[in-house]
């Protein structure tokens, strides 16, 4: 926990006795004197051979528990604690190391009860205020978890640990600004350290000041050339941000020369031979996704597919990450299938009836919250399982294997056809779908984002109607343009609510443009024309160069010449439609 960065401030040991006795009272003074210099299990053996003697003093349970916890033996230390608290519940300190000794155990709940027990008999307990944090960090309850950091930065203003953990919650809840300040000010604190450097890059990154982040990670490795995860932040910065994909695959490959099984730096270092296209030697460490701890356990496994001719077998193939890449991975479902496979796909709900009516061969299902099997699928008849990403690893291995297909998604022809009816009465000319907000915080959304005002060189387009394609409500900026500016942006609600409608509506249209979003995946998928208005530095599958994306042959990508550089891009995109609009008009 972060609270033992701190430990010599805060800690504060059980007391010898008196009623010890001035014998034992000599024997634990030597303990703890023992146990400060490293020698732990001496220590303990101390403090058993007294607490045989004293079965219930609360002192030498608190320690005999602190050592258990300190062994990993976490459900003896509970136990010591617990009994050591009954005797003084009083202790907040006691009580900050049970909620320890529950967070070691994985017990979060209890971890989170006993912090606030410690906190609510001393307010002014920094290390419960840190652990506490901590723990609602991960739990993903940011607003709790910053307000316990900002507590403990009350407490303790001076440690650049606590500054460090507080700008990490408040860049995850979206305080960009506010990150930034408290990660600026652990490094005024401690201008040398690694930690705050690199988290004054994260928060640098976060606010597009792509420059300064990368100066930050360069300084952090300068001063700790030896740990493998400052070169993991460096060649993330490199790789994303479009510093450098050869100096970034050289900074995964140096952590891993650090720690041979350092499978996050494997993973990232597969990304950047993917993003290259070289495919063969990318996708078999792309498989180390799995074992990311979010990665969502399925409550009954099956063996996995490992390529093995799947002819008359039943394969299991099951959704993963977000929308848009289970829908550019299932590019590979038809392969599956054409080799033999009796498929069963789970997919998102949002894309039960596409998938339905586009893979009729197959059996579909809509994951369910707990993603049990469906009570009409049998569990016996299954042989084989796959995550959706795994299928490219045996039929995407090279550049010719990507088939030039017109699309492997169909929309259901009735929607189409009353889609065309509705695009028809909008008036003449040609129907554009366009989308310009893409990814959360976690997946830089602010590389991937601009306003919708920014787009009108585009939207000012003759003879061209603009149609909203986005995930979320943007009435209020639609109507705001259109206030402003006269321009209208047309937007249907069943568009957001139903995907099916989506992708019918896509098929209707002449053309779709838009950021790197789910909606580029569904029209490339659909085999409509789409063109992406593509970051500086991106992800993967967009490549490192060029305009084609392998995986839809009807996609355009029209990429940035410099970081956060749209306008350029934006030229390019309305010079083009304008040409498009004019063939229309005059054909």
């Amino acid at each position: 926990m972060l609270g033992k960065l701190i430990s010599n401030w805060w800690r504060r040991e059980p007391a010898p006795d008196g009623a010890l006795g001035s014998r034992a009272g000599a024997r634990l003074k030597s303990a703890l004197s023992l146990e400060q210099t490293g020698r732990a299990s001496e220590a303990e053996a101390i403090y058993r051979e007294l607490s045989r003697s004293h079965p219930q003093n609360a002192d030498l349970l608190h320690l005999l528990g602190n050592a258990a916890k300190g062994r990993g033996s976490f459900d003896e230390a509970i136990e010591l604690l617990r009994r050591a608290a009954e005797l003084t519940p009083e202790s907040a300190v006691l009580q900050c190391h049970l909620g320890d000794a529950f967070a070691a155990a994985g017990n979060n709940a209890n971890a989170v009860n006993h912090y606030r027990r410690a906190l609510a008999v001393e307010p002014s307990l920094a290390p419960a205020c840190i652990n506490l944090g901590q723990i609602l960090r991960k739990a993903g309850r940011l607003k709790e978890s910053v307000a316990a950091y900002q507590r403990a930065r009350e407490l303790c203003p001076d440690v650049v640990e606590v500054h460090v953990a507080l700008a990490a919650a408040l860049r995850e809840s979206g305080e960009c600004e506010a990150a930034l300040e408290s990660a600026e000010r652990a490094t005024q604190l401690a201008p040398e350290s690694p930690d705050a450097l690199v988290g004054l890059g994260h928060a640098q990154r976060d606010l597009g000041q792509t420059n300064a982040a990368l100066a930050s990670y360069r300084r952090a490795v300068e001063l700790r050339p030896d740990v493998p995860q400052t070169y993991l932040h460096l060649g993330n910065a490199l790789f994303l941000d479009g510093h450098g994909i050869d100096e970034a695959a050289a900074a995964f490959g140096r952590a891993l020369q650090l720690k041979s099984d350092y499978d996050e730096a494997r993973f990232n270092l597969a990304l950047t031979r993917l993003a290259r296209g070289d495919y063969a030697n990318g996708w078999p460490d792309y498989e180390l996704r799995r074992l990311n701890p979010d990665w969502p356990l399925r409550p009954v496994s099956f063996s996995p597919w490992a390529g093995d001719n799947p002819a008359g077998r039943k394969v299991l193939v099951h959704r993963e990450q977000g929308l848009g890449d289970e829908i550019m991975f299932a590019s590979c479902i038809p392969d599956l299938i054409g080799a033999g496979a009796n498929a069963t796909i789970e997919c998102s709900p949002k894309l039960e009836a596409l998938y339905r009516h586009s893979f009729p061969q197959a059996t579909v299902y809509p994951a369910q919250p707990e993603r049990n099997l469906p009570a009409a699928i049998d569990v016996n008849a299954v042989d084989f399982e796959t995550p959706v990403g795994s299928l490219p690893l045996y039929f995407r291995r090279g550049r010719a294997e990507f088939p030039r297909h017109a699309g492997y998604l169909r929309a259901s022809p009735e929607s189409v056809t009353a889609w065309h009816s509705r695009l028809a009465a909008l008036g003449p000319g040609l129907k554009v779908g366009i989308s310009w907000q893409g990814g959360t915080q976690k997946s830089r959304r602010l590389a991937r984002s601009l306003p919708l005002a920014r787009l009108m060189p585009i939207l000012e387009t003759g003879n061209t109607q603009f149609i909203d394609l986005q995930y979320s409500d943007c009435r209020d900026e639609i109507e705001a343009l259109h206030a402003d500016t006269g321009v209208r942006v047309h937007s249907w609600d069943i568009v957001r609510s139903d995907y099916a409608e989506t992708a019918a509506l896509v098929s209707a249209l002449d053309l779709v443009i838009s950021v790197c979003t789910a909606v580029i995946h569904l029209g490339g998928a659909l085999g409509r024309p789409v063109w992406v208005m593509v970051p500086y530095g991106c992800e993967w599958r967009y490549g490192i160069a060029g305009e084609e994306m392998p995986w839809y042959p009807s996609v355009r990508l029209l990429r940035q010449t410099s970081f956060g550089d749209w306008d350029a891009v934006i030229d390019r995109v309305a010079h083009g439609l304008h040409e498009v609009a004019q063939a229309k008009a005059s054909a």
